[in-house]
């Protein structure tokens, strides 16, 4: 910039009045100078620095209440074996053997509940995991899976052979 006040006031007629002040008058602030940044670290974290916690007791675990596992075995009879719940896709491999047409998922979810093969555990999205679980089944099985997969969202029961 001093380069160009200098042209500017070379430029300047020689003959001025006092009343007008030159660009060569004009002076500019000194520029801030820039020093090194003072060095500062900050403190690393060190694992082994930090104690060991205690492992917390779990909720209701320390007051001497019995284990859900412990209350559910004391209900049962000696002797006496549980039937097994119905998976959700063997359920809906019976209601789509039943089927005249294929179903979507939905509609598979609503026919198993209302013949009470399979009721959802207060899940939000039941049809969405049974469709995941049913392509999941047709991946891995491929020819051998209990579902044929008809058109976009459609399944179907496979054929006997």
């Amino acid at each position: 910039m001093a380069k160009n006040h200098a042209l500017r006031a070379s430029r300047a007629p020689a003959d001025t009045s006092a009343e007008a002040p030159s660009v060569a008058d004009h002076q500019t602030p000194p520029r801030a100078v820039l020093l090194p940044k003072a060095e500062t670290t900050k403190p690393t974290r060190q694992a082994a620095a930090k104690p060991a916690r205690a492992a917390k007791p779990r909720k209701g675990g320390a007051k001497g209440k019995a284990t859900k596992a412990a209350t559910t075995a004391a209900r049962r009879k000696p002797g006496a074996k549980q039937p097994k719940r119905t998976s959700m896709l063997d359920a809906a491999a019976t209601v789509l053997a039943d089927a005249k047409e294929p179903m979507r998922s939905r509609q598979l979810i609503e026919k198993m509940s209302a013949r009470k093969l399979w009721s959802s555990a207060h899940g939000k999205t039941p049809h969405q995991t049974l469709f995941a679980g049913i392509i999941r089944e047709i991946a891995e099985m491929g020819k051998d899976a209990r579902f044929r997969k008809v058109g976009r969202g459609l399944f179907s029961a496979a054929k006997a052979r």
